[in-house]
């Protein structure tokens, strides 16, 4: 392979990344709404509903998904369906290897966004968080629209990062939304700390440890949103 057929294939590979960034991006461009001044002065008690809304399985990019939209099925998927296997030992799919081990090591991101979610939102001192809906105000409903793990952004490189995408919404007892946001992390954070796909699936302490930072700070980032002069 030439030069100039090299030089093309690494504009395809970046063009690649900003697709897939664009594409996240697009997905949190939804409908939002700020809370308003007069909802704001009168809700003071909060509830965050133990319930988070997950997708059924996470999503996972990895460094041969890239390579096969650039280079072409057979050549590129070879790349991440070969590491895929063998850290499975089987034809599971990534998605279904990475479920797999959440699931087997109790990994609840839905928990940790909700625990996180409520002690950001009582630091922040805007509510008072109580623990029953029947003392509050308004109640917080929380969705995780999208997670799961995602390759770094440089196709050279075989380090990973957990990413996700959330929602968040408050109401009144009426059933009126008086706040709607969303919040991410993609996989391009490099605040987050990155590993290899071998150290996400094949230790669950590390997946955990990370997840756990994810969650943190998205969870932070949409409480933030919440503000009458935040749309």
């Amino acid at each position: 392979m030439n030069k100039q057929i090299i030089n093309q294939r690494l504009a395809d590979i970046k063009m690649v990344f900003c697709t897939l960034l664009a594409a996240s991006l697009l997905s949190n461009c939804q409908s939002t709404k700020a809370i308003s001044a007069e909802d704001r002065a009168t809700i003071r008690k909060v509830y965050v509903h133990t319930h988070v809304k997950m997708p059924e399985k996470p999503y996972v990019q990895t460094r041969g998904d890239v390579w096969a939209m650039t280079l072409g099925g057979v050549a590129g998927g070879a790349i991440g369906g070969a590491a895929i296997g063998a850290l499975s030992g089987s034809n599971m799919s990534k998605e279904d290897l990475t479920l797999q081990v959440l699931q087997t090591n109790k990994i609840r991101l839905d928990q940790m966004i909700r625990n996180d979610f409520a002690q950001h939102l009582k630091q922040s001192g805007m509510f008072t968080v109580v623990d029953s809906p029947k003392n509050s105000d308004a109640q917080f409903d929380l969705e995780v629209q999208m997670y799961g793990i995602g390759q770094n952004g440089n196709a050279f490189s075989n380090k990973y990062r957990t990413n996700m995408n959330i929602k968040g919404s408050l109401s009144k007892k009426s059933g009126d939304i008086v706040w709607k946001n969303y919040a991410m992390s993609t996989a391009l954070d490099a605040n987050r700390p990155q590993t290899t796909l071998n150290d996400l699936l094949k230790n669950p302490s590390v997946l955990r440890q990370h997840m756990e930072k994810l969650s943190q700070v998205t969870s932070y980032n949409l409480v933030q949103k919440i503000s009458p002069t935040k749309p």
